[in-house]
C-alpha cells in the first residue's frame, strides 16, 4: 500500500511510519520542513512533501506525482502536552487541528484518485473527565476544552469527507514512548 501521513514526524506518526515501512508499505509524509525531516529519517524510507498549514499551501505537483494513495492518516496538530495551556496555546491547539484538516481535504480534492480510506486523528479527550465511568465508542461527548477540541476536529473531518472516501475517526488514548 501507499499511505499519506500528516504528523509523520510526531511521536505517534514516526512509530506509525516505521511500522508501515517495516510491513512493506510506501509512506509519504506531509511536513513543514522537508530538509530537516529527510535528515531525521535516517533510513530515508519516508518520502516527504512540503506543506504549510499556516500559509494554507502545499507542493501539490509533487504530491500528485506520488499518488494514488491507498490510505491517508491525519495526525497533524500542536502537541497538547508541550506547554502550559494559556489562551494562546489553547487557540493554537484547536486551530492547528482544524486548519490542517481543512488543508488536507483541500489537497485530497485536487488529486486525480481518491484514497480508499482517511483515518483522521482525534483523542479520548472527546469523552471528558468521567471519574472512572466505563466508556465505549458510543458514549456521549464529555465537557471541557479537550472534548470541545475533539468534537470540532471530528466535525471538520466529517464535513469535509464528502468525496466518497471512507472516514475513520481515531480516538487515541494516552500514548507514552520511553525514548521521548
Amino acid at each position: 500500500m501507499k499511505v499519506l501521513v500528516t504528523g509523520a514526524t510526531g511521536m505517534i506518526g514516526k512509530a506509525l511510519c516505521m511500522s508501515l515501512i517495516d510491513s512493506g508499505n510506501r509512506v509519504v509524509g506531509l511536513t513543514r520542513n522537508v530538509a530537516r525531516d529527510h535528515l531525521e529519517d535516517s533510513h530515508g524510507n519516508v518520502e516527504f512533501v512540503k506543506w504549510d498549514v499556516a500559509e494554507k499551501v502545499a507542493d501539490i505537483d509533487l504530491l500528485r506525482s506520488k499518488e494514488p494513495f491507498d490510505a491517508v492518516v491525519h495526525l497533524a496538530g500542536e502537541p497538547i502536552a508541550s506547554r502550559r495551556w494559556s489562551p494562546a496555546q489553547k487557540a493554537s491547539i484547536l486551530s492547528s487541528r482544524l486548519d490542517s484538516t481543512d488543508l488536507l481535504f483541500d489537497l485530497l480534492g485536487k488529486l486525480d484518485a481518491q484514497p480508499k480510506v482517511v483515518l483522521s486523528g482525534s483523542a479520548i479527550g472527546f469523552y471528558g473527565n468521567r471519574n472512572g465511568e466505563p466508556l465505549e465508542e458510543g458514549s456521549e461527548r464529555g465537557a471541557g476544552f479537550l472534548a470541545d477540541v475533539c468534537r470540532a476536529w471530528e466535525g471538520t473531518a466529517e464535513q469535509r469527507a464528502d468525496m466518497g472516501t471512507r472516514l475513520v475517526l481515531l480516538r487515541t488514548g494516552i500514548v507514552l514512548d520511553k525514548s521521548e
